[in-house]
């Protein structure tokens, strides 16, 4: 062991008669031994501060890095896949009974979701995040009647635990409100819905008809 070998330098100079017998030599025999502290950690993750005075706040600090809060994504890959299977529908009118299959199409789209910091963001989320749309494809013009897309995407997540979070969305009139609570699922976070979709059709004695099933599936990645 390394200390043994001063310690016994030492110990053989006192025995020699080589060390000063002056008395000018002083020697602590008060038992006290100079430590140094270790620093105190990050005391807080979450208020702003820096607790422990090195210079570094929060998540920044790497006191944290094993923090819940601080494991937040910044980034989050999406991918929104909308796919309807139209059925053959019958419309009875008064001339007769005329039978119509529906057409299958697909929308689908990616958005490179980032941390929003301005703009309506969701106020009951942990965080709110946006980007702009990306459409892959997109043939369900004639079934939504509008062939307007928005071009910009966003959500919002509040982070219960590792494996479990909740996704929010805007309605119509910009609200926010949860939509889901999703599981992770083997670094991906998914969420599918589907229905039948039914409409009343114009000149048809036997509206609403079911024109076929529509399934959505949501994706998100964090990176």
């Amino acid at each position: 062991m390394r200390w043994l070998l001063p310690i016994t330098l030492i110990t053989l100079l006192a025995c020699d008669g080589k060390a000063s017998d002056s008395g000018d030599a002083q020697s602590s025999d008060s038992g006290e031994t100079s430590t140094t502290a270790a620093p105190e950690p990050e005391s807080d993750c979450e208020d702003g501060a820096d607790n422990d005075t090195d210079g570094l706040v929060d998540c920044a600090d790497e006191d944290c890095a094993d923090v819940f809060v601080c494991t937040y994504p910044e980034s989050i890959g999406h991918t929104t896949n909308v796919s309807f299977d139209g059925y053959e529908v019958a419309c009875e009118t008064w001339l007769g009974t005329f039978e119509e299959q529906v057409d299958d199409c697909v929308t689908e789209f990616t958005i490179p979701l980032t941390v929003a910091t301005a703009g309506d963001l969701c106020s009951e989320c942990d965080l709110t995040f946006t980007g702009p749309i990306t459409y892959n494809e997109d043939n369900c013009d004639e079934l939504t009647g509008d062939s307007t897309r928005p071009t910009e995407g966003w959500f919002g997540f509040v982070f219960i635990d590792e494996s479990t979070r909740e996704l929010w969305s805007q309605d119509e009139k910009g609200a926010w409100a949860k939509a889901v609570t999703m599981k992770n699922q083997g670094g991906v976070w998914e969420f599918s819905e589907d229905g039948e979709v039914v409409e009343d059709v114009d000149g048809c004695d036997n509206s609403p008809l079911t024109l076929g099933n529509l399934t959505v599936t949501m994706t998100f990645v964090d990176q």
